[in-house]
């Protein structure tokens, strides 16, 4: 891969996330533990080609046909979606629910942003690798702001869900709402790029509806920042 190929598959998500964290007004989180949750979120994406490759061998033997409406159906929502927004979901939660730097609510979606925009670099990187520079302006434009959006959704209710522990209230919903909303959305972007006869249209208005669903997140919720923790660190 030639450098420029290399700076092309990154520079999407490195635009997208000085986009999402310049918005942060109130807080500064330390850069060591953005990068450790891109670098988690990268590195979850090998667990995920392994579950997504058992997962294809499974629907074989189960006697579905790739191409299928039902195969793709099952192998976008519950293989590719599931296991990839699960990885960025825990690789999130791990560095960060207990993290004394996660004070404000905003923090929530840099971190969603962090954990997804690492794994789409990856990822990115090894498409444009395969299918060269023209898949990554492609990709530009498609994959890394769905997965964007996908971050600041799962990252705007893990934030909600910090905020009710905190208060001593029930966290379970907003922890079910950051992991599922964010696996059917990148569910069904997958699926209706995966199916034949889906038209151009359809699978174009899925990608802009997340799209302005990620803005309108970002705007609401960098706007309406405040502390959630009890002791916060930076303090306006």
């Amino acid at each position: 891969m030639s450098a420029f190929a290399l700076r092309l598959a990154v520079l999407p998500s490195v635009l997208l996330l000085l986009f999402v964290v310049r918005r942060n007004k109130n807080s500064r989180d330390p850069m060591s533990l953005l990068v450790w949750l891109a670098v988690l979120g990268a590195v979850s994406t090998i667990p995920a080609v392994v579950v997504e490759l058992v997962g294809g061998v499974l629907l074989y033997y189960m006697g579905l046909e790739s191409g299928t409406a039902v195969y793709e159906l099952v192998n976008c929502f519950f293989i590719v979606a599931m296991i990839e927004e699960l990885g960025k979901f825990l690789g999130m939660l791990i560095l960060t629910w207990k993290n004394k730097n996660f004070d404000h609510s905003y923090d929530g979606v840099i971190y969603g942003v962090c954990s997804s925009l690492g794994f789409a670099t990856l990822e990115n990187i090894l498409y444009v690798f395969q299918g060269g520079i023209g898949l990554g302006i492609l990709r530009a434009v498609t994959a890394i702001p769905l997965h964007c959006s996908c971050g600041v959704i799962m990252g705007y209710f893990y934030s909600k869900a910090r905020e009710n522990a905190n208060k001593g209230e029930g966290a379970a919903g907003n922890m079910l709402i950051a992991y599922f909303s964010t696996m059917g959305i990148h569910g069904l972007y997958d699926f209706v790029l995966s199916i034949d006869d889906t038209s151009v249209i359809l699978c174009i208005l899925v990608l802009i509806l997340s799209v302005v669903l990620m803005f309108l997140l970002i705007s609401h919720a960098a706007k309406n920042d405040h502390i959630i923790a009890v002791n916060p660190i930076w303090v306006n």
